[in-house]
């Protein structure tokens, strides 16, 4: 084998330098003594040094590191055909060399190591000016290994390139904002109290609303030595039959007297009184008793059928004992009903031992001092047998006024259709509502025995009446009982959202990072509803905006992750950066104009004249916004996330 053929020929790279300058035929080509670790062209028989093969050629590829002498001083350069194997070869430099890392083989800085590079004719005969002696680099294809240098820390350039880059980064500083919103919501006022569900739903600037307003100042100055007073002074307006309001003297020892709050002024213990335990109050538990046909209730069935469901619904019951007030034999009381006042009336020792002769004896007696009570006349300061009364108390009879049972039998028990002036003259007066005060107080005491025995609608009427209202000082407590109860459908339908998600992406992980995101968005909210817009009051309505705003977060999830599997198709040899713009290229647009007309909704119910909605809808469309601005970052960055480590992973 000849050194034509199994040398490799290398030289210098043609360039704007002297190495590119061409030399006259003949003259010899000298080393270069400044630059030792420049390649020079030489021809190197095949068992001079060992070879290295090129990957991309069969020739062989002489390894400068491996030549164990030194390199000759000169070498003349002869003039040969381009088919030969000593034809020089033109090695090009597209960029700077570069360090060789480690044991690869590649060039790096410092080192101006041959790349693989050959040199092919494109003519089979020789060139015209290489037959005349003067040297011409022949047209060659060129084949460059090029390396790309890693940079630790590169300045993202856009938007989708910091996410892409970046998305852990994104993620915790998501994270950090949120804490911090919440550590100053929560930290910087008391915390929301929902022991009120109703508060924030009474009008305001309305004619109801202010009503209401006057009725509650109406009430709380009106009673027995206040200032305003419900027995009318007779004497100086006797002509007046009807019931009017007289101011009385306010004094600082009147002003400084507590009394407990009474519908009637208290009486002393007379007689017949002493069958019950003082007169009705507010504070009692009261009950509604309706007849169940279309007759009155004024007959003997329906007053034992009203004292029997009381016995049956209320005191049987195991709790009634230790709440009903007791007498001074330690007995519980009887009720304020129609079937006990008849009883007393009657001198009956129970409701059930009245007879229909009873009833008849009643009703004549009612309707002999109804007159009196409708004009007036008949009135707590003219009850009982004393002789200090007023003088108006003399046209009133003697029966009538003997005990308060008469009274207290039109003024709190009866309808006041039954004997008014319009039916005093009925036959039979159709009585169609009784009301019974119970010895037990209003309030969540009585929550046993209205779960047990009366929130049930079967126990609650007979053949003759049923129980078609009550008072039992439970609204507060019946509504926080009722809604824990309902949180159940709430969470339901939030658990029907996520599995959703988790469904259609086929990853709890995203899943998780959304619900994060909904709660970071509430959290980030209730900062700007306490801190940003002075809201002291949080209703317990708002508590449903965490429902609204996964359904909505849900909306923008599904149709992001749409997109962002489109632009993979799209994109198959894309990076994740070109992903993340061509994702956020349309979802950016569709987020923004949802984001904004929902929270517009929202903010319009601003304008309600109902507390409670108006906070609703401040803390809703601040939520929204809030969700708006977190998705920007969130949702991309879990995508990321995702598709970097745990995608390729599956």
């Amino acid at each position: 084998m000849d050194a034509g053929s199994g040398g490799s020929s290398r030289g210098p790279a043609p360039g704007p330098g002297p190495e590119g300058e061409q030399r006259p035929k003949g003259e010899p080509l000298a080393p270069d003594s400044s630059s030792p670790d420049r390649s020079q062209s030489k021809a190197v028989a095949p068992e001079a040094s060992p070879e290295k093969s090129c990957s991309l050629h069969s020739g062989p590829l002489e390894d400068p590191s491996s030549s164990s002498g030194p390199p000759p001083t000169t070498s003349t350069l002869q003039p040969v055909g381009p088919s030969s194997p000593l034809a020089p070869a033109n090695f090009t430099y597209p960029r700077a060399p570069q360090e060789y890392r480690g044991d690869n083989s590649l060039p790096g800085l410092g080192d101006r190591a041959a790349l693989c590079s050959h040199g092919s004719s494109l003519s089979p005969s020789p060139a015209p000016s290489q037959r005349d002696g003067a040297w011409k680099p022949p047209s060659v294809q060129h084949h460059v290994v090029s390396v790309r240098q890693e940079r630790t820390f590169r300045m993202p350039k856009s938007y989708s390139q910091l996410i892409a880059e970046w998305p852990v980064a994104v993620l915790l500083l998501c994270l950090a904002v949120i804490l911090v919103c919440t550590l100053a919501g929560l930290l910087g006022d008391r915390l929301p109290d929902f022991s009120k569900p109703l508060l924030g739903f009474e009008p305001r600037d309305t004619d109801i609303g202010r009503k209401l307003v006057v009725w509650k100042a109406l009430q709380t100055l009106t009673g027995p030595r206040k200032l305003l007073s419900l027995s009318p002074d007779l004497e100086q307006n006797s002509s007046n039959a009807h019931t009017t309001l007289s101011p009385t003297p306010w004094s600082s020892t009147q002003e400084g007297l507590v009394r407990p709050r009474r519908m009637v002024e208290p009486l002393e213990d007379r007689g017949q009184e002493n069958f019950f335990c003082g007169p009705p109050e507010k504070s009692y538990a009261q009950l509604v008793f309706m007849s169940t046909s279309a007759g009155s209730l004024w007959n003997l069935h329906a007053i034992h059928s009203m004292c029997r469901m009381e016995q049956d619904q209320i005191r049987s019951h195991s709790h009634f004992g230790a709440l009903c007030q007791r007498t001074e034999a330690n007995k519980c009381c009887p009720s304020w009903s129609l079937g006990n006042y008849v009883a007393v009336l009657s001198n009956r020792s129970s409701c059930l031992d009245t007879t229909q002769a009873d009833a008849a004896r009643t009703l004549a007696l009612l309707r002999a001092c109804a007159i009196y009570y409708h004009r007036g006349a008949l009135v707590p300061s003219c009850l009982g047998p004393g002789q200090d009364k007023p003088a108006h108390c003399t046209q009133v009879p003697t029966k009538c006024s003997r005990s308060s049972a008469v009274y207290q039998l039109l003024h709190f028990l009866l309808d006041r259709d039954f004997l008014s002036p319009q039916t005093a003259d009925y036959q039979v007066p159709s009585l169609k509502y009784s009301l019974l005060f119970l010895p037990t107080p209003k309030g969540a005491s009585m929550m046993g025995i209205y779960l047990d025995r009366l929130a049930v609608p079967w126990g609650l009427s007979d053949n003759y009446t049923s129980i078609t209202g009550m008072d039992l000082g439970l609204k507060q407590e019946l509504l926080r009982h009722y809604l824990a109860q309902d949180t159940v459908y709430p969470l339901l339908a939030l658990v029907a959202i996520f599995l959703s998600i988790a469904l259609y992406l086929r990853s709890l992980f995203l899943t998780l990072l959304v619900l994060l995101g909904v709660l970071g968005s509430l959290l980030v909210a209730f900062f700007l509803y306490r801190v940003a817009f002075r809201m002291a009051y949080f209703p317990f309505v708002n508590l449903a905006a965490f429902v609204l705003l996964s359904s909505v977060c849900a909306n923008h999830t599904l149709i992001f992750f749409d997109l962002w599997r489109l632009s993979k198709s799209q994109l198959p040899s894309g990076g994740l950066a070109q992903r993340v713009g061509r994702t956020m290229h349309h979802f950016g647009y569709l987020l923004l104009v949802s984001g904004l007309t929902t929270a517009a909704a929202f903010y319009a119910s601003y304008l309600s004249r109902l507390p409670a909605v108006r906070c609703f809808a401040l803390y809703l469309g601040t939520a929204v916004l809030a969700h708006l601005a977190l998705t920007l970052a969130w949702l991309p960055a879990s995508a990321v996330l995702h598709e970097r480590y745990l995608a390729r992973a599956c």
